[in-house]
C-alpha cells in the first residue's frame, strides 16, 4: 500500500467515524422538543449523553435554516485535520 493510499485511507476512516458517533449519540436520545432543546430519554442515563444530544439535534436544527453550512463546515474541518494529520504520519516519499 503506497503512503497516498494510507492517507486517504486514514482520513475516510476519521470521517466515518466524525459522521457515525454523532449519529450513535443522537440515536440513543429521544423525545427532542424544538422549543426547549433538550430531549427527555436517553437509554443509558449519562449526564454527558444528554448534553451532547442536545448540542447535536440544537446544530441540525441550526443548519436546516442555514442550508447545512455547520454540517458541511463540520465535515470540511475534519477531513481538512485528518488528512494534514495523515500527511504528518505517512509523508510523500522524496524524489532525488
Amino acid at each position: 500500500m503506497t503512503p497516498r493510499e494510507k492517507r486517504r485511507l486514514f482520513a475516510a476512516i476519521v470521517c466515518a467515524i466524525a459522521i457515525l458517533v454523532p449519529a450513535l449519540i443522537m440515536s440513543s436520545c429521544g423525545g427532542w422538543n424544538e422549543g426547549t432543546m433538550a430531549v427527555q430519554s436517553c437509554s443509558p442515563e449519562w449526564p454527558w449523553l444528554y448534553e451532547a444530544s442536545n448540542l447535536l439535534y440544537g446544530v441540525l436544527l441550526v443548519s436546516v435554516f442555514i442550508l447545512g453550512l455547520p454540517i458541511i463546515l463540520y465535515l470540511v474541518v475534519i477531513w481538512l485535520i485528518a488528512s494534514l494529520v495523515a500527511r504528518l504520519v505517512w509523508p510523500a516519499p522524496r524524489n532525488r
